[in-house]
Formats: C-alpha cells, sequence, structure tokens
C-alpha cells in the first residue's frame, strides 16, 4: 500500500508539472484546427481551400502555394487548366482583422468554361514546420468564383466558447476540442488515477474496519485502528487531489487558450472551426 501511495504521488506531481509546462507555454505550439478540416463556407461562390507545399526557400513559399492553390478549386467550378498566379501588389481585402493589419490577395487564371477567367484569392492563414531543413508550409486561402465576388470576413482567435467547458463535464474532453490532446490526455488521466486512489485506499480502510469487529486482542486492535485512520486520511487526499485536478480541467477549458482557429463573422452570426 504504500509503494502504491508514493507512485500515486508521483504520477500526481507528473501530471501537475507536466500540465503547468503547456499551461505556460505558447499556444503556437498547436497546430491550427483548419489543418484538419477546412471551414465551410456561407456563401457558394466562395470557398476555403488549404494547401501544402514543400521547400528549402522560404521566400518562394506564398508564390508556390498560389500555384498549387489552382489545383484545390471545387470540382464544380469546372476548372480545366491552370495558367498562371500573381500576389497582388496593392492588398485590397482586410477581412475584418481586429488588429488592422493586412492580407496577403492574388489572382489565379485557369481556363473554365472554355475560357480563361481570373480568380481571387486571400491568403486566411497559414503554419510553417521545418524538418531537415525542408519547410513545410500549410496556407489556408479563400477563393472566390468571379472577380466581383466579396471575400467572407474571418478572424483568428485562440479562444474558445462556453461548448468547451461544458464538454470538460468529461475530464480533458474540453482540451480534446481545443487542439491540445496532451492536456486533454493528462486531465483524463489525472482524474482516472485519483478516481483509482480513492477506490483502493478506501477498500483497505474497509478491509481494516471489517478485520477489527474479528478480533478482540486490544494492542491488535489498535493497530488495525491506526491502519484504518491512515487510509481515511490517505482516501481523503486522493479526494482532494482528484476534485482539484477536475477543477483545474474545468477552468482551463473555460479561459485558457486553445489552438488558433478561424471564426467566420457576419450578420451577428459566428462559425467556429
Amino acid at each position: 500500500m504504500r509503494k502504491f501511495l508514493i507512485c500515486y504521488a508521483g504520477l500526481m506531481l507528473l501530471a501537475v508539472s507536466v500540465l503547468s509546462e503547456t499551461a505556460g507555454a505558447q499556444n503556437d505550439r498547436l497546430k491550427p484546427l483548419w489543418l484538419k478540416k477546412a471551414p465551410e463556407s456561407m456563401s457558394r461562390n466562395v470557398e476555403f481551400v488549404s494547401v501544402t507545399v514543400y521547400s528549402d526557400d522560404s521566400q518562394a513559399l506564398p508564390a508556390t502555394a498560389l500555384g498549387a492553390l489552382a489545383d484545390r478549386l471545387p470540382s464544380d467550378w469546372n476548372v480545366s487548366r491552370y495558367v498562371s498566379a500573381e500576389e497582388d501588389d496593392d492588398v485590397r481585402f482586410s477581412l475584418g482583422n481586429t488588429d488592422g493589419t493586412s492580407v496577403q490577395t492574388g489572382k489565379i487564371k485557369v481556363t473554365a468554361d472554355g475560357g480563361n477567367s481570373m480568380i481571387n484569392c486571400a491568403l486566411v492563414d497559414d503554419y510553417r514546420e521545418v524538418t531537415n531543413g525542408v519547410i513545410r508550409y500549410n496556407a489556408l486561402y479563400q477563393v472566390a468564383r468571379t472577380e466581383d465576388t466579396p471575400f467572407l470576413e474571418t478572424v483568428k482567435t485562440y479562444q474558445y466558447g462556453t461548448r468547451e467547458t461544458l464538454l470538460s463535464i468529461v475530464p480533458g474532453l474540453g482540451q480534446f476540442r481545443k487542439g491540445d490532446p496532451l492536456k486533454g490526455g493528462l486531465f483524463l488521466g489525472g482524474c482516472a488515477l485519483g478516481a483509482i486512489g480513492i477506490i483502493v485506499t478506501e477498500t483497505q480502510r474497509q478491509a481494516y474496519v471489517s478485520q477489527m469487529s474479528q478480533v478482540h486482542d486490544a494492542s491488535i486492535l489498535r493497530q488495525l485502528d491506526a491502519r484504518q485512520k491512515n487510509m481515511g486520511v490517505a482516501r481523503n487526499i486522493c479526494i482532494g487531489a482528484t476534485a482539484a485536478v477536475y477543477l483545474w480541467n474545468l477552468i482551463d477549458a473555460a479561459v485558457a487558450p486553445g489552438a488558433r482557429r478561424i471564426v467566420i463573422t457576419g450578420n451577428s452570426i459566428q462559425y467556429n472551426f
């Protein structure tokens, strides 16, 4: 039992240590949610398209991604051939950025419906990963089917709503939703470990109580009574530690930033991805 309690305390301290480290780390360590699934557009003439290109030249990546974008256009747009791509010298679309920054835009010249046409595109977000000197460049674009089609207003955010707090009634589920499986796994594992500790210590305490009813030697009764009291203290420690981890899980799901996501705004409606 003593070995169990030592292992339990060590694992709880390890979980708290890792959680504290991840809580203090920048959330740019987390991959944006759109890498798994691009946002769904509210307009039939605007689509969100993600591309991935590789290069050891960081300066060439935006142009390379813009060229690769033509291969990912929706099939019902009837694009049969990619002609050229270029970045706009004048940035014309702000896309509702709250920090006042501009957004890179470009044009793709394609053959569609029997003739050449220009498709406007705007970079919504990008994410870079470097492995052995090679950059993996992930970019999320809005593409407009016609030149006069307005883009959707979007903002990038690390904040989440009440859904994640409600999901964290099951420990860690809200963190999984926010794109942080490490933190979610630690909360889930911490609460599960706490529950096991409560069960084991209470079971052992009850066993000592049961033995006390079967003996009449005063010295043995004192020993059993001391042991059951010690198990009661250990159980209470497990209950307190589990409650603390569970409460931390709820607070973290409510207020801690998560992976970067795209929020589409318009007509007082928000769509979260």
